[in-house]
């Protein structure tokens, strides 16, 4: 949105430059030259901005990203981890209400094995 705004503030700023240019000191071919050579140098520059704009947002976007990737990894990998603890030091019958609440954590999930893995890993 701000890229759009900055190319039609540019766009509207050059014509009316050279609207301003041509109606009132349009004399000269070397002045016509000349406005040119600035109204090319002008769109290089709008150009340049918006490409290193552009460039910039998607590498900020990108890096937000992977931190929210990784946020959200470390946060579910421990949540997941003390839940599976929480479950292998209760009695058996809290285990079994544990498994009877399917929308946390149902049994036949992938998330179950991976988790018990990493906990096999972690503490044995």
């Amino acid at each position: 949105m701000l890229v759009v705004v900055v190319v039609v503030v540019v766009v509207v700023v050059v014509v009316v430059v050279v609207v301003v240019v041509v109606v009132v000191v349009l004399r000269s071919l070397l002045f016509l030259l000349l406005m040119l050579v600035v109204v090319v140098a002008v769109v290089v520059v709008v150009v340049v901005v918006v490409v290193v704009v552009v460039v910039v947002v998607v590498v900020l976007r990108s890096l937000l990203f992977l931190c929210y990737c990784c946020y959200c990894y470390y946060y579910y990998y421990y949540y997941y981890y003390y839940y599976y603890m929480y479950y292998r030091m209760s009695p058996p019958t809290e285990q079994r209400r544990f498994r009877s609440l399917t929308w946390v954590w149902p049994e036949s999930s992938s998330r179950w094995w991976m988790v018990e893995l990493m906990y096999d890993l972690v503490i044995n």
